[in-house]
């Protein structure tokens, strides 16, 4: 078995035969996950954006600058970002990070 990148090469003999014969098996595919997919959206400079928090329920009970700072999305902490990316959108990551 030899490795070479991202392929597996199997050379096995074939019975009564002196000659090889060679099986060529690609590497398994990371998954992207699902829920990364439609929570997270990655900019054109590897930012990562993300929804703003508290804005689903008991609305009524939040201060109206609260609702209206938690709007549209928002940009992600650094850290945050690095493990998003490299454990869910394995993709999406630019080649800096």
């Amino acid at each position: 078995m030899r490795l070479f990148g991202y392929f597996v090469i199997y050379i096995e003999p074939e019975p009564n035969k002196g000659n090889f014969k060679k099986k060529e098996e690609k590497m398994p595919k990371m998954k992207t996950k699902s829920s990364a997919k439609r929570r997270f959206k990655v900019t054109a400079t590897g930012k990562v954006l993300r929804k703003g928090a508290n804005t689903r329920h008991m609305l009524i009970n939040k201060p109206k600058k609260r609702k209206r700072q938690a709007r549209g999305t928002h940009v992600m902490a650094p850290e945050d970002a690095r493990k998003v990316l490299r454990n869910y959108m394995p993709y999406q990551r630019s080649k800096t990070s």
